[in-house]
C-alpha cells in the first residue's frame, strides 16, 4: 500500500517501485485450468472460479480480472497525483545537504557532502541508493563530484574603477578613472591632481579615439563625442525599440517572400531583436491575427541594412503587422 496515498491500496508508488510480475500468454499446460475457470464463471459459480485462480497462482499472470485492473488503476492515479501536486516539492527536496563527510554515516541517494581533496574542500553527490557505509566520496561507483575546478586564470590588473575623474574626489593608489577619452590609473594617493602625461601621479592606461566613439541620436539630433557619453548612448540604444510595419500586400511574389522596410538609424553592424508591439487592450480577434503573423515572421529570417531591414518568410502573413526592433 502507498504510504503517501493511503487510499490507493494496490500500489506502493511514490514511496517505492511496484514489483509486479509480467503477464503470460496461455500455454498447452494452462489451457485446461483456464477452461475450468471460465466454466465456473459462466455458471455463476464465482467463488469456485476464484478458487481456481488462488490454487493455481500462475493464472494471476494470465487471467485479467478486477484485481488486475485495480492494481493498474491505483498505480496510474498515484502517478497522476504525484506529478500534478507533489512533483515540485519532490524536486525541491530531493537533494539532501549532509555537510562534512563522515565515514560512519549511511548516506541515501542524492546526499551531498563536502570532502577534503588535495587540501581543497569539494562537494560530492551520492548517486547510489545503496552506498555502503565508509565509502569515500572519491569512489566514482557511488559518488560524483559536484565541484567544478578549472585551470587557474591570469591575474587581473588590480585596479579599482572609479568612473569619470572629478577634481573634488580623493583618489588612491591603483584607482582607475576616465578623463578626455583616456583611462588613467593613480600611482600615488592624490586629490585635485588632474590626469596628465606631464605628471607621474597618473599614468595613461588606454586611449580612445573620439572619432571612433561618436554616436548620432536620430531622435534628439544630439551627438555624443566623449567616451562616457558614448557608453551611455550605447546602453540607451540597446533598450530602444524602433517600430516597423510590414504590409500584407508588400511581400514579393516568389519564395522566399521578401519585404524591405525603412529603419531610421539602422546599420548592418547592429544585431537587433524583434519584439511584439501588440497594443494593450487589443481585441481577441486582433490578438490571434497578430500572434499568427508574428509567428510567421519569427520562423523566417531578417537582416538589417544601413537605413532599412529585409524580412524573408516562407508563408505570407495575411494582415499588416507592426513589430519592434529592439536595439536600433
Amino acid at each position: 500500500m502507498s504510504q503517501t496515498y493511503t487510499d490507493l491500496t494496490e500500489t506502493m508508488f511514490p514511496d517505492s517501485m511496484d514489483q509486479w510480475d509480467r503477464y503470460l500468454d496461455p500455454t498447452i499446460q494452462t489451457i485446461s485450468l483456464i477452461t475450468q475457470y471460465q466454466n465456473f464463471y459462466n455458471q455463476g459459480k464465482f467463488e469456485e472460479a476464484n478458487g481456481v485462480i488462488e490454487h493455481n497462482p500462475i493464472l494471476k499472470r494470465i487471467i485479467v480480472n478486477a484485481s488486475t485492473m485495480n492494481k493498474t488503476l491505483d498505480a496510474i492515479m498515484a502517478l497522476q497525483r504525484f506529478y500534478f501536486s507533489d512533483f515540485q516539492t519532490y524536486l525541491q527536496n530531493i537533494i539532501q545537504l549532509k555537510g562534512e563527510y563522515a565515514s560512519t554515516v549511511k548516506y541515501p541517494k542524492y546526499s551531498v557532502v563536502t570532502y577534503i581533496v588535495h587540501d581543497n574542500t569539494e562537494a560530492f553527490l551520492c548517486l547510489s541508493g545503496n552506498c555502503p557505509i565508509g565509502t569515500p566520496p572519491t569512489n566514482t561507483n557511488f559518488w560524483t563530484p559536484w565541484t567544478a575546478r578549472g585551470e587557474k586564470g591570469d591575474s587581473g590588473t588590480g585596479l579599482t574603477p572609479r568612473g569619470t575623474y572629478s577634481i573634488t574626489k580623493d583618489y588612491y593608489v591603483n584607482d582607475m578613472v576616465s578623463y578626455n577619452n583616456v583611462w588613467w590609473y593613480a600611482t600615488r594617493d592624490n586629490v585635485e591632481v588632474t590626469p596628465s602625461e606631464s605628471d607621474r601621479t597618473w599614468v595613461a592606461l588606454l586611449k580612445f579615439s573620439a572619432d571612433l566613439l561618436t554616436f548620432d541620436n536620430h531622435e534628439t539630433t544630439l551627438r555624443s563625442s566623449t567616451f562616457q557619453n558614448a557608453l551611455a548612448e550605447l546602453a540607451k540604444r540597446g533598450e530602444h525599440v524602433t517600430p516597423v510595419t510590414l504590409t500584407a500586400a508588400g511581400w514579393s511574389e516568389t519564395l522566399p517572400y521578401e519585404q524591405t522596410v525603412d529603419v531610421p538609424g539602422g546599420s548592418a553592424e547592429l544585431s537587433p531583436i524583434m519584439v511584439s508591439v501588440l497594443p494593450d487592450g487589443a481585441e481577441l480577434a486582433e490578438q490571434k491575427a497578430y500572434n499568427k503573423a508574428f509567428g510567421i515572421l519569427s520562423s523566417g529570417t531578417a537582416f538589417l541594412n544601413d537605413g532599412s531591414a529585409t524580412f524573408k518568410v516562407y508563408k505570407k502573413p495575411a494582415v499588416d503587422i507592426t513589430v519592434g526592433l529592439k536595439g536600433v
